[in-house]
Parts: C-alpha cells; sequence; structure tokens
C-alpha cells in the first residue's frame, strides 16, 4: 500500500528530476536545491525537510533540532504521536492526508496510514544506542582532558606564583640599585660642578697660573652675552650633517651651573627657565654614554629637554623670520661694562628698535665673510649645475664620431658631470653648517634673553662661568676666541667695517694683532694673542683667497678659505683651551658605569621573568579559567574541514576559517577567528570567525559553527544560508556534557 507521505515526497522529487532543481524555505525566503543534493545525507533543507525525506538528517530541523536553526512552529497546542514521545506535531498536520505519526494516530479519520512503528522506533533505538555511545566515548575523553588541563593549569599557576615571587626580588634589587645610582650620580654631579667651577676660575681670574688666564674677566655683560653667542654659532657650524636647530654647548652649560631651561614656548620665540632637582639627575643620565658623561652628543637622545622641537613650518632657512618676532638691530656700543643699564634689552636689543632677531646675527663683521660665501657660494652652484646640464646635452645631441672627438678634446681640461656634482656637494654643505650656524646664534639668542629679563649684581659672575663652561661644551679654538673678540670688542673692531662684497677675511683689517689694556693688565691674554698672530697670517694671504681673483670660475676642490670662509674645527691636543678643559673633560665615574652595567644586567633578568610569565599565562589562556576556557584549550591550534557540494570548508580554532573549490590549494578567506561561546540557554557551542574576504557588492565574509556532540572532532556539513554568511555543523566531544545529556539523550 502506497502511503500518502510517500507520494507527497515523491512530487517532490518527481518536479525536482524535471525541472533539476527543488525549492525550499529559508529564514529570509526561499533557495533552490540541486537534484545532487537530495537525500545525500545533509540536511540543506531545516525549516521544512523536503531535501531529505528518505533519511535522518533533517530530524527535528523544523523544531530547533539542527544547529543555528531556530523552532518556528508554534508550538502550542500540539499532538503528540503516542509511540513516538518526542515528535509533537501542530493540530494543523492531523488529519492533513500525510501519514507524520508511525502508526497514523494523526490521520484517524482515513486510516490509510500503515503501522510502521516497529521498523522506525527499531531505527531511533539504534540511532539513540548510537548517541547514547558517542556520548559516552565523548564525554569520557571530554572529562580526561578537562581534568588534564585542570592539573596543568593549577602546576602552571604554581610556577607563575614562584616566577612573580623571583620577580618582586628582582624588582627590590633593580630599586635598590637605582636609588644608588641617583646617589652617585647627584655626587658625580655636585663634584663636577665644583671642578668646572675651579676651571672657570683659572680661565676668568687674572691672577690664575695660566697663559689663558683673565679671558673672561675684563668682559662687559654686553661683550659676555656676544662671546656666548658667537660661540654657539661656531659650534652650530661644526656640527656637520648633523639636523639639531638649539645650542647644545649653551644649554649642557646651563646644566652645569644649574640653568635650566624648558622647551615650552620655545617655538613660540622664547625660553622658560626651569626649578628641578631631580632634573639635574636625569640630565646626567640623558648625556651618558656609557664611557663618558656631559657628552654634547647625546644631548638629542631624549626630547624629554630638547629645545629643538620646531613645528615644519618653524625652521629657520633662507629669510629667518621667527613667528612675525621682530627684534631690533644689533648695536655696538662703546662703553664698558659699568655703563649697561638694568635691562637685557638696553645692551643688545634696543626695544625702540625691533625689527629683525636675523640683523642679530647676520649684521655682525663676524658674520661677513659667511654671508660671502653664501651670496658667492649661490652664483657658483648656479654656474656649475648649468654646466652640468649643458654638458647632458651635448652628450645627448651628438650626431657624428667627429663631433664626438672634438667634444671630448675639448673636455679635457673640463671638470666632469661626477667631479662638477661633488663641488655642488661640497659647496651645499658648507652653507648648511653656515645657515645651522645663524640656527644655533638664534637659538642662543632666545635662551639668553629668557635668562636675563634683569640684570642684578651676580649677573657678571652667572654669565662669565656660562660663557666658560659654553666654550668648554662647543670645543672652540683658542683661535676661534681671537675671531670672536676682534668683532665684538670696541677697541679692536675698526670704524671702517669691511664691505659686504669682500671676497677675502675680514681678519684682515685688524691685523697685526695687539693687546690692549683693561682693569690694568694686558688683555687678551697672551695664549689668545699668539692665536691671534697665527690667524692674522693666514688672514693676509685669504685677502686673495681662492676665488677671489677669478669670480665664478670652477675650481677643482672647495680649499678652507674660499671666498674668506673657513671651516671651523674643534679644538685639539696642544690647544691651551684643550689643556685647560681637560680635567672637566676625562672626569668620569667608574662607580655610576659599574651601576648601570649591574642594573642593565637585572633589567634583562626582570624582562626574561616577565616574558616566562606571559609565556605562563598563555601557555593555559590566563589565570581564572573554567570549562569553557579548558573546550578551547583542547581545541586551540587545531584545523577541520568537510566537503560541500562542490567546495571544501576549512576552520582553524584561534586561526582563520576558508573555502575553496574542491582540490584547489588556495581559496577564499571567510574570517578570522572571533571567539567561542556557550548559549545559555541550549549549552550550544558556538565559534565564530569575522571580517573574512568582502564579497563583490556585498558584506564581509563570516563563518559559524555550532558544535554538537561526537566522539571526534570533525565538520559534519556546511552551507550557505544566506549570501557570504556560512553556517557549519561540528561535532566535538567537548560538547558531551550533562546539558547536552539531559537535552538530547535523556528527553528522547
Amino acid at each position: 500500500m502506497t502511503r500518502a507521505i510517500r507520494v507527497r515526497c515523491l512530487c517532490y522529487i518527481l518536479y525536482c528530476t524535471v525541472v533539476g532543481a527543488l525549492k525550499c524555505a529559508t529564514e529570509n525566503g526561499e533557495k533552490v536545491i540541486p537534484d545532487t543534493w537530495i537525500n545525500d545525507g545533509f540536511c540543506d533543507c531545516p525549516y521544512d525537510s523536503l531535501d531529505e525525506t528518505k533519511t535522518e538528517a533533517c530530524s527535528g530541523a523544523a523544531i530547533g533540532g539542527w544547529p543555528g536553526i531556530e523552532e518556528k512552529m508554534d508550538r502550542s497546542p500540539t499532538f503528540q504521536c503516542p509511540q513516538q514521545k518526542t515528535k509533537n506535531l501542530p493540530l494543523s498536520m492531523i488529519n492533513d492526508g500525510v501519514c507524520d505519526c508511525c502508526d497514523g494516530a494523526d490521520e484517524p479519520e482515513s486510516g490509510a496510514c500503515e503501522d510502521i512503528c516497529d521498523e522506525i522506533l527499531a531505527a531511533e533505538r539504534a540511532a539513540h544506542a548510537k548517541a547514547v555511545e558517542q556520548y559516552n566515548i565523548g564525554k569520557q575523553r571530554r572529562n580526561r582532558e578537562i581534568e588534564d588541563f585542570r592539573n596543568l593549569v593549577k602546576q602552571t599557576l604554581v610556577e607563575i606564583d614562584t616566577a612573580e615571587k623571583g620577580l618582586d626580588m628582582k624588582n627590590q634589587e633593580m630599586s635598590k640599585i637605582e636609588s644608588e645610582i641617583k646617589k652617585e650620580k647627584i655626587t658625580y654631579a655636585e663634584s663636577r660642578r665644583a671642578e668646572t667651577l675651579k676651571v672657570i676660575n683659572t680661565i676668568a681670574n687674572p691672577t690664575a697660573r695660566s697663559n689663558i688666564s683673565g679671558l673672561l674677566a675684563p668682559l662687559s655683560i654686553r661683550e659676555l652675552l656676544l662671546l656666548i653667542q658667537l660661540t654657539c654659532q661656531i659650534a652650530g657650524e661644526m656640527e656637520g650633517s648633523i639636523e639639531k636647530k638649539t645650542c647644545g654647548p649653551l644649554r649642557l652649560a646651563g646644566v652645569e651651573l644649574g640653568i635650566l631651561w624648558s622647551n615650552e614656548n620655545f617655538i613660540d620665540g622664547t625660553a622658560d627657565l626651569m626649578d628641578d632637582n631631580d632634573l639635574l639627575v636625569d640630565l646626567v643620565d640623558e648625556n651618558s654614554n656609557g664611557e663618558r658623561f656631559w657628552s654634547r652628543e647625546q644631548l638629542n637622545i631624549r626630547s624629554r629637554r630638547r629645545l629643538d622641537d620646531y613645528h615644519d613650518h618653524d625652521t629657520f632657512e633662507d629669510d629667518y623670520h621667527y613667528h612675525d618676532h621682530d627684534y631690533g638691530e644689533e648695536e655696538i656700543h662703546h662703553n664698558n661694562r659699568d655703563n649697561v643699564g638694568n635691562d637685557f634689552y638696553d645692551t643688545i636689543i634696543p626695544v625702540e628698535n625691533k625689527e629683525n632677531l636675523k640683523l642679530i646675527v647676520e649684521g655682525s663683521i663676524f658674520s661677513r665673510s659667511r654671508n660671502n660665501f653664501l651670496n658667492h657660494g649661490d652664483k657658483l652652484i648656479k654656474k656649475i649645475e648649468d654646466i652640468i646640464e649643458e654638458n647632458k646635452s651635448k652628450e645627448k645631441n651628438k650626431q657624428t664620431d667627429k663631433e664626438a672627438n672634438n667634444h671630448d678634446e675639448e673636455g679635457k681640461n673640463t671638470p666632469s658631470n661626477h667631479e662638477l656634482t661633488s663641488l655642488v656637494r661640497d659647496l651645499k654643505k658648507r652653507k648648511s653648517s653656515i645657515k645651522r650656524g645663524f640656527q644655533y646664534a638664534l637659538s642662543a639668542h632666545i635662551l639668553l634673553s629668557s635668562s636675563l629679563s634683569k640684570i642684578d649684581d651676580k649677573t657678571q659672575a652667572d654669565l662669565t662661568n656660562l660663557a666658560a663652561s659654553t666654550i668648554m661644551y662647543s670645543r672652540i679654538t683658542t683661535e676661534h676666541i681671537w675671531h670672536m673678540l676682534s668683532t665684538i670688542l670696541p677697541e679692536i673692531v675698526p670704524i671702517d667695517k669691511p664691505d659686504d662684497e669682500m671676497c677675502g677675511s675680514p681678519l684682515a683689517t685688524i691685523c697685526p694683532t695687539k693687546q690692549i689694556e683693561r682693569e690694568g693688565s694686558l688683555f687678551p691674554p697672551l695664549a689668545v694673542f699668539e692665536a691671534g698672530k697665527k690667524a692674522c697670517e693666514r688672514a693676509v694671504n685669504e685677502v686673495n683667497a681662492p676665488g677671489c681673483n677669478a669670480q665664478y670660475e670652477i675650481p677643482s676642490i672647495i680649499s678652507d678659505g674660499y671666498y674668506g670662509y673657513n671651516q671651523p674645527r674643534e679644538r685639539e691636543e696642544g690647544d691651551p683651551l684643550y689643556e685647560v678643559f681637560r680635567s672637566l673633560e676625562d672626569m668620569f665615574s667608574e662607580k655610576i658605569k659599574e651601576l648601570e652595567e649591574q642594573k642593565k644586567a637585572l633589567q634583562t633578568e626582570i624582562s626574561s621573568i616577565e616574558n616566562n610569565v606571559k609565556d605562563l599565562e598563555d601557555k593555559v589562556g590566563g589565570r581564572g579559567q573554567d570549562d569553557g576556557s579548558a573546550e578551547f584549550f583542547i581545541l586551540k591550534g587545531t584545523c577541520h574541514s568537510v566537503t560541500a557540494g562542490k567546495y571544501d570548508y576549512e576552520v582553524c580554532v584561534d586561526g582563520k576559517a576558508t573555502q575553496k573549490d574542491t582540490g584547489a590549494t588556495s581559496g577564499t578567506n571567510l574570517g578570522k577567528w572571533k571567539g567561542m561561546s556557550v548559549e545559555k540557554e541550549t549549552g550550544k557551542r558556538v565559534m565564530k570567525w569575522e571580517k573574512g574576504q568582502k564579497c563583490w557588492n556585498g558584506p564581509e565574509r563570516s563563518a559559524t559553527v555550532y558544535v554538537t556532540c561526537g566522539a571526534e572532532t570533525k565538520l559534519v556539513r556546511a552551507e550557505e544560508p544566506e549570501t557570504c554568511t556560512y553556517v557549519l555543523e561540528m561535532e566535538s566531544y567537548i560538547a558531551c556534557d550533562w546539558k547536552f545529556y539531559k537535552k538530547s539523550i535523556a528527553a528522547a
């Protein structure tokens, strides 16, 4: 006897066979199922079960038994099949001509349903027995591995506790060493300051037994200020290609003497004084390089105290305008320090004549040769670059071998483009040095302005000490001292200044060198006077310096003295200043070095322990773990795959999910691991992968895996219920817990 249910399903199958597809319901409408998917053991139509009428693949799907599918039917009121306790039918299915209960109890009016309960119930019992068996195997494995995980966590927490106790001890050691380092640095800084004052006294005091004694004592406040500014200018020129915009030697000198500047207002044209005792210790650390302390090369290691934090548009380029802060033109006063007013600006920058800070630096005799080099250098660079382009054009436009030979003959005494490019590079390098010197001088002006807004009885002594210390850190030579004094001492500076376009050294007009009388003694000191003699000898020759006789003639090299400019070089052994400052430059704390090495070794140990603690925590996924954490830990790093239709799907726990054509080596990224959760009501484990490859004209791909109990961990099915949204079912022993038993085993 043919049952109505068979006929009904057969019609669907025949329809699929004829049309080639089956339409079944989805959450948002319907989808088409190919005939190859009919009765293949995979539930492709979980909402109406039309594709699996001859298998149990969709069993329970309509009432929420299929992973990811919520119950859609109204469960009240229902009809329970007498011999199938778990099968409840909506009343609309009673007497509808379809046999739903195995004994036909749902079709009492027709009586056309054959009782096949023995067959159905036997299959259900077999399936239930298999489910119980799978559950028991999975439960035992789950319990065993969770217990192993708990033991691992317990052991790991003991290891973490032991490591952290050791870490506490190391941190205590570190605190002790840091305290000792701070104490030693304070002691070192104080002793260094005392030695600095001793050395400064040697330079400043005319009665000290040195051929450079009395260098600073006779100078007025204005002259000391200009000396510091010019010292910074030379220091900037000696910095080479290092990109700095503040006078490091002056800042270090300030630190040495307890004068500290902040950088908060520097880009507005000001610099504030600071009062911070602990900062002294920090600066000892900032300016040490492991071999010697207070090294000027270390000034920019940390940005905390730097004054060169300009915005991109705040640099001093060709125009040297500075935020519209107009300062007055430099005035050379022929008075001594006794006639100086109380306001700093009365001594160097008249308040009533504020024009441009640029004039203060570039308007001095000291800068004339530098400006001359810049002006002529630009013209020479333009000429050389034109020749380079002309040579390139000639090379490109050669038409005959004769022309080429003639060209080669003409070029025998002409520098090659490579040599010309090298000349341009050297010229630009010297230009950069000069401009950096201007930047240093400008920064010195701002720093000094902020610290000397008022003149008092201590100003002379403070400036003397600051000048001496700046000279030390700048590493300028005794001859540089003479150059500067020759441009700031009114008794030496000539009335008739050198012409702006003068090619040779402006020092030629003040030679032969001479000493003047100040405060009853000859000035400058003998060592500076002798250095001046050498400078004058060179200056006489520089009147006809390279480039002066034949303007813009292409030189073979950019030699020293070219257009009257000599590139400054640091002092060397044998220079009187070198000997004076030797004790400070060689001053070094072995104790601090030893403590710093201990600190470094201890920090390595601490980092190792911290990394070990982190590794231990990662090993078990943290400290406060539960069974859910254990389940993730059990599956972490494992990958599982399944074939559905023409695609292979693979998901990696704590990794990524992919879809690829069957047999292909690469595929589409369905998402990165998001996490695993457990639904409170159902107890289902849900794994998610998100932010996969974006669908064309659609959303980012994502994958969700619903985990049910099984003896082994494996994917059993996959589908795409919505565009680029993938749903998969996994069997795993991690889901074989009491909730699953109660809902799926005991209730069956």
